[in-house]
């Protein structure tokens, strides 16, 4: 083998990939069918559209009209997260949000869906890995006269 083959290799599968995602950004291609079922799709869309309020269980059930641990089951089954892990996730994420647009951590906190101001700090911290005041202070900018 001559000095260099393997880059050459490596340069030539690397054009070769690089012409097929221009072909295939060209291509008709045709919307793929919705895999999810019926049951977890409707669950996702009532959570979101629901997200801030005390959800239950029993609310979904009489949503969906099925039971409320069959619905936990299908739910943990296709997403692999339960329904709580699911509502935790989509609630630190909107009070994300919330901080980088400059809102207060307390209002944050109650507009995001939390209930207890040092639940929601303890689990922030734990799960983005800094407190809520310090991930908000990384996204407003400092004040020219602070300086």
């Amino acid at each position: 083998m001559e000095y260099g083959h393997d880059c050459l290799c490596h340069a030539y599968i690397l054009q070769l990939l690089v012409k097929i995602n221009q072909l295939n950004k060209h291509l008709n291609r045709q919307m793929l069918p919705d895999i999810m079922p019926p049951l977890v799709s409707q669950t996702l869309k009532y959570i979101d559209s629901h997200l801030t309020e005390e959800l239950s269980l029993q609310a979904l059930s009489n949503e969906l009209f099925h039971n409320g641990v069959y619905i936990s089951r299908c739910f943990k089954k296709v997403t692999g997260l339960s329904i709580q892990q699911y509502m935790f996730k989509k609630r630190i994420q909107l009070s994300q949000k919330y901080l980088k647009e400059g809102k207060s951590v307390t209002e944050s906190c109650a507009l995001a869906g939390f209930n207890n101001y040092s639940n929601f700090s303890r689990s922030f911290s734990q799960s983005v890995g800094m407190s809520p005041k310090k991930y908000q202070s990384m996204y407003t900018p400092q004040r020219s006269d602070e300086i």
